[in-house]
């Protein structure tokens, strides 16, 4: 059931309705975990609900404000300061964003987001590392403008960039304790969000991964991919990247575990303890879904995703024909107390009009699959509505 829409609103609701504890819970915590963004108050509340469901499709948009068709190839999504922005995976000229819950779109030509761009959100501030830059955003204004800031007056948003110089290896920024961090090539970076300096506090042991996935937990947890040889593994770390746990990724034999295999898959966590990482990839026929329970420690892999396109359920490992094949996993993401998994179309993604989301509220159970027409390449949330991204078409789920 909704929180109410106006009113008084109590910790004890908003718990309850997330089902989370109150135990040492703070506004910042509630609102950060749903995907709000700042400046926090309890009225960002007032009509959320945690009672999505794969099942309510809200409107399927295929055009802009403009009426202009939706020309897009999603690389990732988030949700800052009310807006859903979306980066582009092939070119920055263009980007897509709304400012009404995802009913209507604008886009926005002029490189507000470098091609490549993943996004996190770090206090006021939206951050995004990308091929050759690592930037910051932020409304209203820009505390330490440089000469390489833009102002965006049509959402009054300014972009200050940093250069990264060209890189294949970095990885998706992460905001932890107040500060940025990031991989580039083997080394690893912390920055102040305040006055946005940096310095380099730690190294990989190994070689990173092209496009590295980056995740932390609320412990401060640090997980990435990298390899030796021919061989992929999980780089652990709990004191950013001074010293590292090196642990394989569970074996199946019908998936390679060549470094090219996992190029630009992704690592998320609940930040209490579960991890899920999925490769983009489609290897010898088969998918591949790994978690953790115990913050990354040990890990359990699952080999291939089917589904059954009349009932739309989910099977762990039996067969049901080719067509009946989950393609690769394009995009991981956990909102509203739930892991989402969008997947490509068939084998390849050669089923363009195929796709959609794989979700699990426990990271190990995948309790749903649904083929929602359009590969599930990003996915943003606001905390009642749940935004997937494909090829030149949004999706909302409220």
């Amino acid at each position: 059931m909704a929180i109410v829409g106006s009113g008084e609103i109590k910790f004890s609701d908003i718990a309850t309705e997330y089902g989370v504890s109150l135990s040492n819970l703070s506004l910042t915590t509630l609102s950060t975990n749903i995907g709000l963004t700042p400046d926090h108050a309890i009225s960002e509340f007032y009509g959320k609900s945690a009672t999505i469901t794969i099942d309510d499709l809200a409107n399927t948009i295929t055009t802009d404000d403009g009426g202009t068709s939706l020309d897009i190839t999603p690389e990732d999504a988030i949700y800052f300061g009310g807006y859903h922005f979306v980066s582009n995976t092939t070119s920055n000229q263009k980007a897509i964003f709304s400012d009404d819950d995802g009913i209507t779109w604008s886009t926005e030509y002029g490189a507000l987001f470098d091609f490549k761009a993943k996004f996190t959100v770090a206090g006021d501030y939206l951050i995004a590392s990308s091929t050759n830059y690592v930037t910051r955003y932020k409304f209203g204004s820009e505390p330490n403008s440089t000469s390489n800031t833009t102002y965006f007056p049509n959402i009054d948003l300014y972009r200050t960039r940093f250069s990264l110089g060209t890189t294949t290896s970095r990885s998706r920024a992460v905001y932890y304790d107040d500060h940025v961090y990031y991989f580039k090539n083997a080394s690893f970076f912390k920055w102040d969000v305040a006055t946005f300096t940096g310095s380099n506090v730690g190294s990989l042991s190994q070689t990173p991964i092209s496009h590295a996935p980056l995740a932390v937990g609320n412990d401060g947890r640090m997980i990435t991919l990298t390899y030796s040889g021919t061989q992929a593994y999980f780089e652990i770390s709990d004191n950013e990247f001074s010293t590292k746990t090196i642990t394989s990724i569970p074996n199946q034999s019908s998936f390679s575990t060549t470094p090219t295999a996992y190029s630009d898959s992704e690592i998320i966590t609940d930040g209490n303890g579960t991890w899920v990482f999925v490769a983009d990839r489609y290897v010898n026929g088969h998918t591949f879904y790994c978690y953790s329970t115990d913050n990354g420690d040990t890990w359990t892999s699952i080999l291939d995703h089917y589904y059954n396109e009349s009932v739309m359920t989910y099977t762990p490992g039996v067969n049901t024909g080719n067509s009946g094949l989950v393609g690769p996993p394009d995009a991981a993401y956990y909102a509203n107390n739930t892991f989402y998994i969008g997947w490509d179309g068939g084998p390849e993604g050669s089923e363009p009009s195929s796709g959609g989301l794989i979700f699990s509220t426990d990271g190990i159970n995948l309790t749903g699959i649904k083929d929602v027409g359009t590969a599930g390449k990003a996915m943003s949330f606001n905390g009642s509505t749940l935004v997937v991204y494909g090829d030149d078409k949004i999706l909302r789920f409220t």
